[in-house]
């Protein structure tokens, strides 16, 4: 189970009263939005980049059902989300300790995998020793 920091400053950020505002949403309602698409990020773009999805992907992780261009933009326009290229603001800052120990596991997972592979190999290839009659 992975999880993301979550300040309570959040509640009351000059950024969320731009996007709760621009969409015409009450705050709650966007720190929702806010936090799927976070969430969505830990799956699905580790590394805070969201310029290969479309704007209808993205506005769909962070569960937005209204116009995804406007949902694109009004997020961008508050800060949440970077323009060029289209990424979540500062997400290695809040993410980057959680990304480091994914990497670090599947690293670890494959050298083990390597190591049992040899391991089976040298077993495959060990003949039998047929006693002399």
């Amino acid at each position: 189970m992975a999880w993301i920091e979550s300040h309570q400053t959040l509640r009351e950020h000059p950024k969320l009263t731009i996007f709760a505002g621009n969409l015409g949403i009450p705050k709650a309602q966007a720190i929702g939005h806010l936090h799927l698409l976070w969430w969505w990020c830990i799956d699905y773009a580790v590394d805070g980049q969201i310029d290969r999805y479309t704007p209808s992907q993205i506005a769909s992780a962070a569960g937005w059902d209204g116009n995804a261009e406007d949902f694109i933009h009004h997020i961008s326009d508050s800060g949440f989300v970077d323009r060029e290229p289209l990424r979540v603001h500062d997400w290695l800052d809040f993410c980057g300790d959680l990304i480091k120990k994914r990497l670090e596991y599947k690293k670890e997972k494959r050298r083990r995998s390597k190591r049992l592979g040899k391991s089976l190999r040298k077993t495959e290839n060990s003949q039998p020793t047929v006693p002399a009659v």
